[in-house]
């Protein structure tokens, strides 16, 4: 197997990275791939789109039913209500059946 060597990538016998950036050639691609990497790091951060969940999932939810649901927005309790509960997310909150 052949050795790499600093030689190899014309940087004789340095190893600095301001060796790799004297040429504006190479400052040029090392941006790019900097500005390359960043984006991609940034492209898998993004917030996934929540999940279709399909009629075969809901036959197999879980009902709890006639609960008392508080309204987070005016702290007001609704009573006699059903909570579809489908994986781990909460599918529907429907009047009680």
């Amino acid at each position: 197997m052949a050795r790499l060597s600093s030689e190899w990538f014309g940087l004789a016998n340095t190893s600095t990275i301001g060796a790799i950036l004297e040429s504006p050639m190479r400052v040029k691609l090392f941006l790019s791939l900097f500005a390359s990497a960043y984006l991609c790091a940034v492209a898998m951060c993004q917030e996934q789109p929540a999940a279709v969940i399909s009629p075969s999932t809901v036959a197999s939810a879980t009902y709890i039913t006639h609960v008392t649901v508080i309204d987070t927005e005016n702290g007001k309790k609704i009573q006699d209500r059903t909570v579809i509960i489908s994986g781990d997310r909460i599918w529907e909150v429907s009047d009680g059946k």
